[in-house]
């Protein structure tokens, strides 16, 4: 079996700055999470008895951030 998103979620930021009237710098950051279902990595039964993987969660976090300058001419 695989396993299915039952939920994701985002959470971003973000701030400008003025340096000078011609520079800006722009910071940004994201934070998402995704829960999985769990699930057995294989399942094999037959007439001598059941064969089978432990319980996996794959379910994880994830975080993202940029930086960038900009220049107005």
């Amino acid at each position: 079996s695989s396993p299915m998103t039952r939920e994701v979620i985002y959470y971003t930021a973000g701030l400008g700055f003025s340096i000078t009237p011609n520079v800006v710098l722009d910071v940004a950051y994201q934070y998402q999470t995704t829960k999985h279902t769990d699930y057995n990595l294989f399942y094999f039964a037959d007439g001598s008895g059941v064969n089978a993987s432990g319980v996996y969660n794959t379910s994880f976090d994830r975080h993202a951030a940029a930086l960038t300058l900009g220049f107005r001419f």
